[in-house]
């Protein structure tokens, strides 16, 4: 009897452990079942888990693109307890400006031009400098949306920093978006009364 070499005998070999492998999933059916059917499973686990996640993050702007969006004109500062996640009582917004008259005017601007609803002053918060706010922040977490921080450059010139807490919240599978919804509006009103107290 000649022995294979080569082709031939990887071909036996082959042939005789597809053998092997066929009658040990013949005998053992329960786990041959489950080993084809557990991709498909894990597959459709996959799925459900996207379609839940698209759906409690369809209502928000952070995670989709929006080519064509619609005007908003005046956004206002949205009130503190509207946040998904705050303490109360809270604050609309918190600022500094070193004390600066023209800084506090601009601020009294913003608060009572705030389209659709005046700020109250017991809804903002005045400190002295940003590290002052930081502090406060630190101590204080969840009482506020954003921060405004006011340089006094010149007798012409207001600079702002905008501090806000950028990350976003799901509640009842809804998802608040904090750009949209606290940022701009604060930057918009500060721009806006800049301007006007420059003008």
């Amino acid at each position: 009897m000649t022995s294979l070499t080569g082709f031939p005998l990887l071909l036996q070999q082959f042939k005789a452990l597809f053998n092997k492998n066929l009658l040990l999933a013949w005998r053992n059916k329960t786990a041959t079942f489950l080993q084809l059917l557990s991709p498909l499973f894990f597959i459709f686990l996959i799925f459900c888990f996207q379609k839940a996640y698209d759906a409690q993050t369809q209502s928000s702007t952070a995670y989709r693109s929006v080519t064509d969006p619609q005007p908003l004109v005046s956004l206002p500062i949205p009130p503190c307890e509207e946040k998904f996640s705050i303490k109360t009582p809270c604050y609309d917004f918190v600022w500094s400006g070193d004390q600066s008259p023209r800084i506090q005017s601009v601020v009294d601007a913003i608060m009572a031009n705030n389209p659709g609803r005046p700020i109250p002053a017991t809804k903002v918060k005045s400190f002295r400098t940003p590290a002052e706010v930081d502090e406060w922040l630190y101590k204080n977490p969840l009482y506020c949306a954003g921060a405004l921080h006011f340089v006094e450059r010149n007798a012409t010139v207001i600079s702002y920093g905008l501090q806000t807490n950028s990350t976003s919240v799901e509640k009842q599978g809804k998802t608040e978006d904090p750009t949209f919804k606290f940022q701009i509006p604060l930057q918009i009103a500060a721009e806006r009364e800049i301007a006007r107290f420059k003008i």
